[in-house]
């Protein structure tokens, strides 16, 4: 049993009120069960949405990763056949991003950690000479990573 207790204002008597728990409990679940209904629901609805979101959008289909690869294959052809040598380099792990042939004879040849503290002195173009021919070097940096 709950027992609420109030006094009046305007005499020395105070009202009773005794509710039985149980019909308590069942009129608030008949009054509400709507509202219950539509919780179970969104909460339904959100856990099945989470669900495919890791499922189809998370993980690359096979479609994904073929343009994927299509898209480096493009991009290695392209700078495959640049008319001038082209050669990323990623100083921070000393690992070869890309290049294309002319890029990777002057890799052989020169040292790329003086190259670009010497270019870096003098607005990022400097000239080197590799087997008595002249190459006029431009070092740029990347705005994503700034040691490529």
């Amino acid at each position: 049993m709950l027992k609420i207790t109030a006094p009046l204002s305007n005499a020395p008597l105070s009202m009773t009120y005794r509710v039985s728990l149980i019909s308590l409990a069942l009129d608030l679940l008949h009054n509400n069960l709507w509202l219950v209904l539509i919780d179970l629901l969104l909460i339904a609805f959100s856990l099945l949405g989470i669900y495919l979101v890791r499922k189809n959008l998370l993980r690359p289909n096979i479609d994904m990763v073929q343009q994927l690869k299509s898209h480096q294959t493009l991009g290695q052809e392209v700078i495959a056949n640049l008319p001038l040598g082209l050669l990323i380099y990623n100083f921070s792990d000393n690992t070869l991003v890309a290049s294309n042939k002319i890029g990777d004879h002057l890799l052989l040849h020169l040292s790329l950690q003086k190259i670009a503290n010497l270019a870096e002195g003098d607005q990022g173009v400097i000239q080197a000479t590799v087997n008595n021919e002249v190459y006029k070097i431009h070092m740029f940096k990347s705005q994503l990573s700034p040691q490529t």
